[in-house]
């Protein structure tokens, strides 16, 4: 897994908050594992990042609480020019079709903005660097997975997302998932199976049913080590 890039803009953000948006972004599925760099400088290192770096290259909660900030006040097209420029400068270990930013609106509204380079959002298919992104609001939650989920593959953005606008500007809609926890249609898919006599339906449904409480019973793991980690900090004044 690459290490991902998060702007905080908010000219209000303090090392409390950005401590909590770290929280947010870590990985909790395998560990407690750091994921993101805190980008505090407008100027490009120009060198590539080795592959073995890349872990410790990610910035650890808490940071300090003095800590420097040059993109305090800025906006995300100031991140999308920047983030074409780290790209162009050919880092390794970095994804930078991807970007997070904290802003204002974001902490009231407790969401980040995703951003993805507009040709890699479709069908996974990647191409040379563009200068424009998509963008949507997601909810501090569910940014991890979904910056995962469009890291790796393993979704494409208009999967994900709901055009809006005509999505003419880059703007997105955030589609919320399904609730692993409801298994309404499960249960009415596996009752019909059962009065139809397909018991290879039966057995398939009950597989999806399975997989769904796994997941939902990881989703609740994960969420509550962060938000035990995230109490932690509060008591320790650190976020």
């Amino acid at each position: 897994m690459n290490t991902g890039l998060l702007f905080v803009t908010a000219p209000e953000a303090d090392h409390k908050l950005v401590n909590r948006a770290l929280l947010y972004l870590r990985d909790t599925e395998y560990g407690n594992y750091d994921t993101f760099r805190l980008m505090t400088s407008k100027n490009p290192r120009d060198r590539t990042i080795p592959m073995d770096d890349r872990v410790t290259d990610a910035t650890m909660a808490p940071i300090d609480p003095g800590f420097e900030n040059a993109w305090k006040g800025a906006s995300v097209e100031d991140v999308e020019a920047y983030v074409v420029k780290l790209n162009e400068a050919g880092y390794q270990g970095i994804t930078t079709n991807l970007f997070v930013v904290l802003d204002s609106e974001g902490i009231g509204s407790g969401t980040f903005v995703l951003g993805e380079n507009q040709e890699h959002s479709f069908d996974g298919k990647e191409g040379g660097s563009s200068e424009k992104f998509n963008k949507a609001r997601v909810p501090w939650e569910e940014t991890y997975i979904t910056w995962c989920c469009l890291d790796v593959g393993e979704g494409c953005w208009d999967e994900m997302m709901e055009e809006i606008s005509g999505g003419a500007d880059g703007w997105w809609k955030f589609r919320l998932p399904s609730d692993d926890h409801d298994l309404t249609e499960e249960d009415e898919a596996l009752r019909e199976a059962e009065r139809d006599g397909d018991g290879r339906q039966a057995d398939k449904v009950q597989i999806m049913r399975r997989a769904k409480i796994l997941r939902a019973r990881d989703a609740d793991r994960n969420r509550a080590k962060r938000d035990a980690e995230i109490k932690r900090f509060e008591k320790e004044g650190k976020a």
